[in-house]
């Protein structure tokens, strides 16, 4: 039987396994694919999220703090932000796209419960719209302010 604390510490990813694929299972709609530098110790990630009416995707760069892919990193991202809906106090739909640029600050267990290839991550993400389209939704979408807050405590994910 696998102890549940086994695996709960940062490993060394296998340097075979460079692409990775991840969910978010409290977010349906999120996703993403990872490509793992072992070299130099760095990922970069290509995470989205779907909702009825938005669709975000980023382009992020993790750098790990000991040069090898698992323990602490911290990075940047670019952020695209789509949304539909009806305008605050207008009659009209409005479709916007956003860009937005910040940091990232994680930790990522790398062959949890011994599993060779399986992780799971957690981060925050802090940042902000370059755009003057915010707030503009009568309806609350997660990407219409200028501010970009993302705390993720459920990144599952695979490594081939």
């Amino acid at each position: 039987m696998i102890a549940l604390t086994t695996g709960l510490i940062a490993g060394d990813l296998d340097k075979s396994r460079t692409v990775g694929f991840q969910i978010n299972p409290i977010y349906w709609g999120s996703a993403g694919f990872s490509y793992f530098n072992h070299e130099k110790g760095y990922e970069i990630a290509l995470p989205f999220f779907f909702l009825p009416d938005a669709f975000y995707a980023d382009l992020k760069y993790r750098q790990y703090d000991d040069g090898r892919i698992g323990g602490f990193h911290y990075g940047g991202f670019m952020r695209l932000s789509y949304m539909n809906g009806k305008i605050e106090n207008e009659r009209k739909n409005a479709r916007i796209t956003k860009v937005g640029l910040g940091g990232e600050l994680g930790y990522k267990v790398v062959n949890l419960w011994d599993i060779k290839g399986l992780y799971w991550g957690s981060s925050l993400s802090v940042g902000m719209h370059l755009s003057d389209n915010n707030d503009r939704f009568e309806e609350a979408f997660l990407g219409d302010s200028i501010a970009i807050v993302d705390i993720e405590f459920m990144k599952l994910g695979y490594a081939f």
